[in-house]
């Protein structure tokens, strides 16, 4: 599913993870900084002028969804971007970086 990709507002951030790595099926390995905003999970890379956006996950806070299923789902789709397409993810919104 593809959605507009816009930047995220991580001034308000609930939760800052050093990093998510994973290797795809064909052996590279990828790795995300991580910052949970009340309404967005936002993922992208750490450099010397800061956080660079990747891209993000909405937040299912109708749904009850937590925090740790939230990034489960990221994973999940990041997994897919990388191993399947772009065309087959679910949820996650990724930017030209990706």
């Amino acid at each position: 599913m593809k959605r507009e990709w816009s930047p995220s507002d991580i001034s308000k951030t609930v939760r800052m993870r050093s990093d998510l790595e994973f290797q795809d099926e064909k052996g590279e390995y990828h790795e995300f900084a991580i910052i949970a905003t009340p309404y967005r999970v936002v993922f992208g890379g750490c450099c010397n002028c800061g956080f660079m956006e990747s891209g993000y996950i909405e937040r299912d806070l109708d749904g009850g969804e937590s925090l740790g299923e939230t990034l489960q789902e990221m994973l999940l789709d990041l997994k897919c971007y990388y191993n399947d397409g772009p065309d087959f993810v679910e949820r996650i919104v990724c930017n030209e970086r990706m």
